[in-house]
């Protein structure tokens, strides 16, 4: 059972004619269970999917981008481009709090804590790798040709999307997926 999200951040940074809005959601799935053992085979039977292999938590996200340009004399400009960044963390939830010792309670919270962390640190350096495209697109400098300065942005948003792509594969693999940061259970 997945539930619906919750709106997690949702965000506007805007300068001159170049915005980044990101919007990142929270959602869950339900980990039933009445001991540690029931629970771990129970997180271990629902793990998410994320193409890549199952995992107990995942991020997936987006970047888009629109643009509007003029044609001025020889030369075309951005008049605006909206970037825009959106994620969903998925999360487990613990269904039978009130069913386990409270020592058994604290493992899973830590457990819970960890993977989240872990999964908003996936998202702030996504952010961060959207922004850092946002600060690169308020340098471009105009084009004699308006395909040739829409085709540039679009190179640029490619070039982001893949840099996310690798900087998340690094963060997990110096990570192990949260296991170092605690993200394990039991």
């Amino acid at each position: 059972v997945v539930c619906e999200p919750d709106a997690a951040r949702d965000e506007v940074s805007q300068d001159g004619v170049v915005r980044l809005k990101t919007g990142v959601w929270r959602r869950t799935y339900e980990v039933p269970g009445t001991t540690v053992d029931e629970i771990d085979r129970n997180l271990d039977a629902l793990r998410v999917n994320a193409g890549h292999g199952d995992f107990n938590a995942q991020t997936k996200w987006d970047l888009r981008w629109s643009m509007r340009y003029r044609q001025e004399g020889p030369m075309c400009g951005l008049t605006a481009v909206t970037l825009e960044y959106y994620a969903v963390v998925t999360l487990p939830a613990l269904v039978n709090e009130g069913a386990l010792p409270a020592v058994d309670l604290e493992r899973w919270y830590r457990f819970a804590d960890a993977i989240e962390a872990h999964e908003m640190a996936h998202v702030e350096r996504e952010i961060a790798g959207a922004e850092d495209r946002r600060q690169a697109l308020l340098g471009l400098a105009p084009q004699t040709d308006c395909q040739v300065l829409a085709a540039r942005v679009s190179e640029m948003g490619e070039q982001t999307k893949e840099s996310i792509r690798r900087d998340d594969a690094a963060f997990d693999a110096e990570t192990e997926h949260g296991a170092r940061e605690g993200a394990t259970f039991p």
